[in-house]
């Protein structure tokens, strides 16, 4: 039997292939789904805590017990018991650090001082601090005792919080030995870190101005036997979160919280940190997981399409054989087996290759910055994991189901059973069902439920939430509802188009078009395909486009500029918290320096600040930003988009600048606090009181949000509004002096000039926004990168299969229509005009299909993509979501597919021009 089946593949090795690629495909698309999700996930877990590190400066995957003790073997026995609590978690650890310590203590110095009073220090060890400090004054201490004297070493901190100096001697009068002679401490050395991004300082060096240290074996020896002022301990594990899987980060919440909960037996265990990040990871790794995998499943349903559709053909092949061997008596069982075989093997073979196949995808997944565009520095580093294994397995299992079933049915058909059959014409059984009829109705529901809730969607997406299934699932059952329906009006227009030339019609046209009536039922599940990729590749690129499209103009729009910067100002402070009756005053830094910087356009200063409505008592009406600006300046700078304003966003700059003491409001203040033109405010900024003149309204403006969401201690979504005030800069700063404004600087290309001021210059950045980071930051974010990559590969899946099936689809078509070409070519009729047949069936079968694929794609984008652009939409959107598709995605698109067509074509007309027409001939002619 295996030398038979092995014949029998031999016989049929193009199909055999087809059916092999679209193995081959599922098995790597259904993989792919398990491996990206693991290696993107430990990307983004990773980027998670390198941006908290980044903005904390401290080691961001940290767990800190503390305790205090009276006896030493009380803190041995706490330690001990930490080091267990920290051991369950079964983490990696990159490194423990046990840090001891007397309480604070007070001290009187031997030298003779001004100032007499008693310093309070404290004394202690951190255990493996000598490998990461640097000794920048002084030197390192000893690491015995002297009678009742030891050396300490101190941070540039201590020094001035403590206001001791180097080699100064001090007193501790409450440590004394058996004899009551009290401590001596000599201040030998002082310390810094070594690296400044070390990330064993879990705390600032400030946090220690008041900390001195001494060896581990000089507070053991010293202070373990003077027991009556008690010890601090702290024990702070730094888990290598670089080589946390992500399948861990939940136990590790649980764990943590449970250890929080519960009595610890006089251990406090500080609130990580960690847990905010690995909740925010856990809510992303939900959705994008539930996003993902409903954005793969239309290519899932089309490669299981596929391979039905080329196991169809075989079998329909094959029919004439199942036949035959049933009335020569072949068991039902023995022919199931038979063809089980055959399905075992090839989806075995799918199998080997699909799996490293699938993982290569991965790679590529990763490094997806828009629809089809793709960036190989950043491939995604991957693994074959069991999971990934076990997906392929589920794959090859359904397609060897699959494959099956339609076995079942044809094995219970003799010869004489078949010669019945195929005199019947049967109608496909979707349309029996109304199957198209069915899917627009359910696509139509979902369009209409999910219309009237977008405030829903969005609270939704602020949560963290997946959303329902159907929003996605509604545009792919709208295009396959359309596309069915055209393939039932199809074969009418048809009739139509032929009744109306009828008279007019060449003999190869006469040909051509009763070739299509008479077999377009044979016709339907390749022009399905061709539909459903033009369709639906308009969808994908034209959801990629609308969602990176919006997120970037929100981006841009919020910072308002290129670079916004908020420098730090020197001011008065110090003489104001000593209790003198003076007002705070800033010193205005020089800021004409960030014109000269390289690839700048301009510089300017725009003032963002809390100012407050007051009436004439003094009473507060209202809170909001007071936004100062230079209107010309303003007007060439900043990002505002078209069509948002009630008046051109010029005329408002023009009023402005006409009306010195003129401002501008939101229009949330005009509805809420009844404010109208004309109307005089009274404002307080920085306890400084003016007048402002109402000139206008504005409902958008650059760098405001009107509507601030977050979530309630108990879930819920609380809405507050922003207000803003425009007005004139010079006014502003004229009658309440200069307050720290920021500078806003518009560059040509690339902002890595900006930074290296900044450094040389040693400005001193309170915050800064850089509109390029973001954005790059936003394509490699993993809900963005894993859309477009799963978006970008479904496409060229689903284009490769379309080409594959529309190439063997018409090969079979011109293999099983050779005897007729032979019978026209002895009739009289031209090779030119054989041509001309097969250009006509790919004009209203391919090309056909193709303009319907181009409306259904459109139309779905213009009804859903606005809809599933609001579950990528950030929290802090502020401008319309807009429909984008833009002509270089759409040229993309269709050169890929014109390409993929003009090869099929090429083939099949080589095809007939080199197939073997003469031996038909000679048939012809008997």
């Amino acid at each position: 039997m295996f030398r038979f089946l092995l014949e029998k593949l031999k016989h049929k090795k193009w199909m055999v292939l087809c059916l092999l690629i679209g193995n081959i495909l599922l098995i790597a698309v259904t993989a792919s789904q398990s491996i990206y999700k693991t290696a993107s996930f430990k990307r983004m877990l990773v980027e998670e805590f390198d941006k908290q590190w980044e903005a904390s400066g401290k080691w961001p995957c940290l767990l800190r017990t503390s305790t205090m003790t009276k006896t030493a073997e009380e803190a041995e026995e706490l330690f001990a018991r930490s080091e267990e609590m920290v051991y369950e978690f079964g983490l990696p650890i990159k490194e423990n650090r046990f840090h001891y310590r007397i309480r604070e203590q007070l001290a009187d110095s031997m030298m003779e001082r001004e100032d007499a009073d008693s310093i309070r220090m404290s004394i202690g060890y951190i255990s493996g601090m000598e490998e990461h400090i640097t000794i920048v004054a002084g030197r390192m201490y000893e690491k015995t005792a002297e009678e009742n004297k030891i050396e300490v070493i101190v941070n540039q901190e201590a020094l001035q919080q403590m206001d001791v100096l180097l080699d100064e001697e001090l007193v501790l009068n409450a440590v004394t030995d058996a004899k009551g002679t009290p401590l001596h401490i000599k201040i030998v050395g002082v310390f810094a870190p070594s690296e400044t991004t070390d990330e064993y300082w879990t705390d600032s060096q400030a946090d220690m101005g008041h900390e001195c240290f001494v060896a581990e074996e000089v507070f053991e020896e010293v202070f373990y036997a003077r027991e009556h002022y008690g010890y601090e301990f702290r024990h702070d594990t730094l888990f290598d979160y670089e080589n946390i899987e992500t399948e861990q980060a939940e136990g590790m919440v649980q764990h943590t919280n449970r250890l929080l909960n519960r009595d610890t037996g006089g251990l406090k265990i500080s609130t990580p940190d960690y847990l905010e990040v690995l909740n925010t990871f856990s809510s992303k790794e939900r959705k994008i997981s539930a996003t993902l995998f409903i954005l793969q499943v239309p290519c899932l349903i089309l490669l299981y399409a596929f391979l039905f559709m080329i196991s169809e053909q075989m079998l329909d092949m094959e029919r004439t054989e199942i036949s035959v061997l049933k009335s020569r008596g072949a068991k039902k069982s023995q022919i199931v087996f038979l063809y089980f075989m055959q399905s075992v093997l090839i989806s075995f073979a799918g199998l080997v290759l699909g799996l490293p196949m699938g993982k290569g995808l991965c790679s590529l997944l990763g490094s997806a910055g828009a629809f089809l565009e793709f960036d190989f520095s950043r491939l995604l580093s991957t693994e074959l994991t069991m999971e990934a294994v076990l997906y392929g397995v589920a794959a090859m299992s359904a397609s060897i189901a699959m494959t099956i079933l339609p076995v079942i049915k044809y094995s219970e058909v003799s010869i004489v059973n078949l010669k019945q059959g195929n005199a019947k014409v049967k109608k496909p059984l979707w349309q029996k069902l109304y199957l198209d009829i069915i899917l627009l109705g359910i696509a139509v529901y979902s369009y209409y439920i999910f219309s009237k809730s977008e405030e829903n969607i969005r609270e939704q997406v602020l949560k963290g939430e997946a959303l329902d299934p159907l929003l996605y699932f509604g545009a792919t059952l709208f295009i396959l509802g359309l596309g069915l329906l055209f393939l039932r009006l199809h074969p009418v227009f048809m009739k139509i188009v032929y009744e109306v030339r009828k008279k007019r019609l060449s003999p190869a046209s006469y040909m051509s078009f009763s070739n299509m009536i008479r077999t377009s039922s044979k016709q339907q599940f390749i022009m399905l395909f061709m539909i459903l990729t033009v369709s639906l590749g308009i969808f994908y690129v034209t959801i990629a486009r609308t969602i990176l499209q919006n997120a970037e103009n929100n981006i841009t729009f919020l910072a308002g500029t290129d670079v916004v910067l908020e420098e730090k100002w020197k001011d008065n402070s110090a003489r104001v918290g000593s209790g003198d009756d003076v007002k705070i005053e800033f010193y205005e830094p020089e800021y004409g320096g960030y014109e000269q910087i390289a690839g700048i356009n301009n510089a300017m200063p725009v003032l963002q600040d809390s100012a407050r409505i007051v009436g004439g008592s003094g009473d507060v009406k209202a809170e909001c930003t007071l936004m100062g600006i230079q209107t010309k300046e303003f007007g060439e700078m900043a990002v505002m988009p078209d069509n948002l304003l009630y008046v051109d966003f010029y005329d408002y700059l023009n009023a402005l600048a006409n009306t010195p003491n003129g401002v501008l409001m939101s229009e949330n203040m005009r509805s809420r606090y009844g404010y109208s033109i004309g109307d005089t405010v009274n404002i307080n900024l920085e306890n400084r009181l003016f007048s402002l003149a109402v000139i206008g309204f504005v409902n958008y403006w650059p760098a405001y949000q009107s509507k601030e969401y977050s979530l309630s201690a108990d879930g819920k979504v609380v809405v507050e509004d922003e207000y803003l005030m425009v007005a004139n800069l010079s006014y502003v700063q004229r009658k309440a002096d200069i307050t720290p404004y920021r500078i806003w600087m518009d560059f040509e290309g690339e902002t890595d000039a900006f930074y290296s001021y900044v450094d040389e210059n040693d400005i001193k950045v309170v915050s800064y926004t850089d509109v390029a980071a973001q954005k790059e930051n936003l394509r490699r974010d993993t809900l963005f990168q894993g859309t477009n990559g799963i978006l970008s590969l479904s496409f060229m899946v689903i284009l490769l299969l379309c080409g594959v099936g529309y190439l063997m689809y018409w090969i079979m078509s011109i293999r099983s229509r050779e005897l007729l070409f032979g019978i026209l070519r002895a009739m009289g009729m031209s090779k030119k005009e054989i041509f001309h047949i097969l250009i006509n069936e790919q004009i209203f079968c391919g090309i056909l299909s193709i303009f319907a694929g181009i409306g259904i794609g459109a139309a779905a984008a213009v009804l859903y993509v606005p809809m599933i652009q609001n579950a990528y939409a950030a929290t802090d959107q502020v401008l319309p979501l807009q429909l984008v598709c833009e002509a270089q995605d759409l040229l993309k698109l269709f050169g890929t597919i014109t390409i993929v067509l003009i090869l099929c074509i090429a083939v099949l007309l080589h095809i007939v021009s080199k197939s073997n027409i003469t031996r038909a001939l000679k048939l012809g002619e008997e």
